[in-house]
């Protein structure tokens, strides 16, 4: 009986260290190339790291556009901005894979510096205010396939380059900031809260956060909360972080930071659980430089390759295609940019275990010898066998 209690028990055993050698050792968190391959085709960097994509068709160079990910389309929408000459913008892009122009029946009036951001509940995209003629204060929808304008009873005040997102803690759109055309006091102090239907003002004056220009803002989908970074009111920038929750604002504190910078590109990155922020820049200045924000401390990344030094640009995070997509933008004395850029953030993960063609080739090695000692037991072993290679979890307070 010892004999055989023996065998079965150096069985368990080696069949535990074949399924464990069956897992992968791929710890790095990133899909295979073979597994992106129709998704992104031609991507060649190792995250972190970007990659600029080489588009036969993409908008023309211009900056301070507004642009959002629709979550339901899986495309990017990019709207307005400012080109070349200096004009303002009207047209419509979006980004599948490849950039096109939509031809809309309707459009906001051209503009720049406009907010945009995906609202679920209505499957579309919100715009509100930029700079036209003059700052503008009206509200638009696009569905992906024409622009309409919403007509609420209440609105914020005229104003251009405001930080917008969609908040789904509490259901609704927060905006917060930009410029406005008021010589005593131009930058709006009050958070608005958009639902849908109409704006609510919220008076979040207690918590310590004035309005600023150049400032962005993510949803952290991991933390649940709101982060704004930075931004400037006049030839003054700031260096602090902000994260709303709790229906207020309230200042972080993290060890390090990016500096003190506005007109950057901010966006969250749900494969890693981070904030990204690339570029901007102090007063008078340019920045090629990468931060990931995990919610404790701000990381500056360092890829061997990276796009120009940027300000006034805007980057998204595609999340089935599983990167950022940034464009446009102005870089070195006023020379505007029209590459489009990707980049892949990267985080330690473990795969999940697979039982594969070793470990079954060793499983079936010993079964002879098993169904000698103990053909009972091995039968309800193989069953809980298949248990735990569906499950991906070794039972150790049963007995087999």
């Amino acid at each position: 009986m010892k004999v055989k209690s023996t065998l079965f028990l150096l069985f368990l055993f080696m069949s535990i260290i074949l399924f464990s050698s069956g897992c992968s050792d791929d710890v790095s968190g990133n899909q295979d190339d073979d597994d992106l391959e129709d998704i992104v085709p031609g991507k060649t960097c190792i995250p972190p790291c970007w990659q600029e994509s080489k588009q036969d068709v993409q908008p023309s160079t211009r900056y301070f556009y507004g642009m959002a990910y629709d979550e339901h389309r899986k495309v990017t929408v990019l709207f307005g901005g400012s080109g070349e000459d200096f004009c303002d913008l009207g047209d419509t892009w979006e980004f599948d894979g490849s950039w096109q122009e939509i031809m809309t029946q309707n459009h906001p009036p051209d503009r720049w510096k406009p907010a945009l951001c995906y609202f679920p509940p209505m499957h579309c995209i919100i715009l509100f205010g930029g700079h036209g003629e003059n700052d503008l204060d009206d509200t638009w929808k696009y569905d992906g396939q024409n622009w309409t304008k919403i007509v609420t009873t209440h609105k914020p005040s005229r104003r251009n380059n405001a930080a917008m997102t969609y908040d789904e803690q509490i259901g609704k759109i927060i905006l917060f900031g930009g410029e406005g055309p008021g010589m005593t006091n131009p930058y709006p102090h009050t958070t608005w809260l958009f639902d849908g239907n109409d704006w609510t003002e919220l008076d979040t004056t207690d918590s310590g956060l004035w309005g600023k220009d150049g400032c962005k803002m993510v949803y952290d989908h991991n933390r649940q909360r709101v982060v704004l970074y930075g931004g400037t009111a006049g030839i003054g920038y700031y260096d602090e972080t902000w994260e709303f929750y709790d229906n207020t604002w309230h200042q972080a504190f993290p060890a390090h930071n990016p500096g003190q910078i506005a007109y950057y590109a901010l966006a969250y990155d749900h494969a890693t659980e981070r904030t990204v922020l690339y570029g901007g820049g102090p007063f008078g200045g340019f920045l090629d430089r990468t931060w990931e924000y995990d919610g404790s401390d701000w990381i500056e990344i360092q890829p061997g390759f990276r796009p120009p030094k940027l300000i006034d640009h805007s980057m998204v995070y595609d999340t089935y295609r599983k990167h950022m997509v940034m464009c446009g933008g102005v870089s070195g004395i006023w020379f505007m940019e029209k590459g489009t850029w990707f980049y892949w953030g990267e985080t330690p993960t473990l795969a999940t275990p697979a039982l594969d063609l070793t470990v079954l080739i060793g499983l079936l090695c010993l079964l002879p010898l098993v169904l000698l000692v103990r053909p009972r037991r091995t039968v309800a072993f193989f069953r809980r066998l298949s248990s735990i290679t569906m499950n991906h979890s070794l039972p150790t307070n049963e007995k087999i």
